[in-house]
């Protein structure tokens, strides 16, 4: 049995709007909401700093301390993926326009939305449904630990 370690960032503005990503599911299955993820494949860089890292080079932004609030189990019983959620608030002053994506892996789109816009998707609409739970994980608990977003 072979296992993967995968991070995952939801990222919190001033303005409390949540970041996801549009990028491709499957051929079939066309574009699809997530948050930011990637693979933990460096053993010299904490779960943490993988998540940073993954933040910067995916959407360009620098994000503060991160949170680890929920791991996710998934995938075939052979192949098992387990997932690291953080939780971070975006550092800059300003909420940013997003344009750092990144074609080769099918990131078509990158936006904020608050949790009223959020709440319109259908779970059909989020690429898995981790990105659902984590998002209502983040509007329930909020993030304990941190200073109010002002």
């Amino acid at each position: 049995m072979s296992v993967t370690l995968k991070v995952a960032a939801v990222i919190v503005n001033s303005k409390n709007e949540i970041l996801l990503l549009k990028e491709q599911y499957e051929k079939e299955k066309g574009l699809k909401w997530n948050i930011i993820k990637g693979t933990f494949d460096n053993p010299k860089e904490t779960l943490e700093d993988c998540v940073k890292r993954e933040v910067k080079e995916e959407v360009g932004l620098e994000v503060g301390e991160v949170f680890l609030k929920k791991i996710f189990q998934y995938g075939e019983e052979d192949k098992t993926r387990m997932l690291f959620v953080f939780y971070t608030k975006y550092l800059g002053k300003d909420v940013p326009r997003v344009e750092h994506v990144i074609v080769d892996e099918l990131i078509t789109e990158a936006r904020w939305f608050s949790y009223e816009e959020i709440e319109k998707f259908s779970a059909d609409d989020f690429m898995a449904p981790y990105v659902l739970k984590s998002l209502s994980l983040q509007k329930q608990e909020g993030f304990e630990g941190f200073d109010k977003i002002n």
